[in-house]
């Protein structure tokens, strides 16, 4: 097994794991608001956190520029 694959984060593969996390608080954004009690239980910390999850993806992709500088400085994990 090729030691980058379990040692290493590059560029799109941390695009697509925050695009996974977006993608799952989107989805379940209902529930997170009936679980919003604190500090005051206005039923909208889903909604809020599931728009900014909207935004960021529609601001953000995979580029070329970005996933070059990011696999040669390889994050280990």
């Amino acid at each position: 097994m090729d030691s980058r694959s379990t040692n290493l984060l590059d560029g799109t593969m941390f695009f697509n794991a925050f695009s996974s996390g977006a993608s799952a608080v989107i989805k379940v954004q209902n529930d997170l608001n009936k679980l919003n009690v604190f500090p005051v239980p206005d039923g909208d910390t889903g909604t809020n956190l599931a728009s900014t999850m909207r935004y960021i993806l529609e601001l953000t992709d995979v580029s070329n520029s970005i996933g070059r500088r990011l696999d040669q400085s390889l994050m280990p994990l």
